[in-house]
């Protein structure tokens, strides 16, 4: 795998279809553990990075007077991974 430090967000996603396509082959018992492993590292990674994202971003909201106020996300609003 590669370094998890130096890549994107989007490059660990990658990493992490392909941890999951490597533990759907048939790999040892060892093998299958390192990789869950370096996987659960990327997809908690995510996770904290989308969370950070989210705590940036406001969400417009459309009001019938065809106004649009800005309302800051809710913490229970933030996407999950799984």
């Amino acid at each position: 795998m590669k370094e998890q430090k130096t890549l994107k967000f989007e490059e660990k996603i990658k990493e992490i279809e392909k941890t999951l396509k490597e533990l759907d082959s048939d790999i040892l018992l060892d093998e299958a553990v390192v990789k869950y492993e370096a996987g659960m590292k990327y997809i908690e990674e995510c996770e904290k990075e989308l969370k950070q994202a989210e705590a940036k971003v406001h969400k417009l909201v459309h009001k019938k007077d065809d106004s649009v106020e800005i309302e800051i996300v809710e913490e229970n609003e933030y996407p999950t991974l799984f």
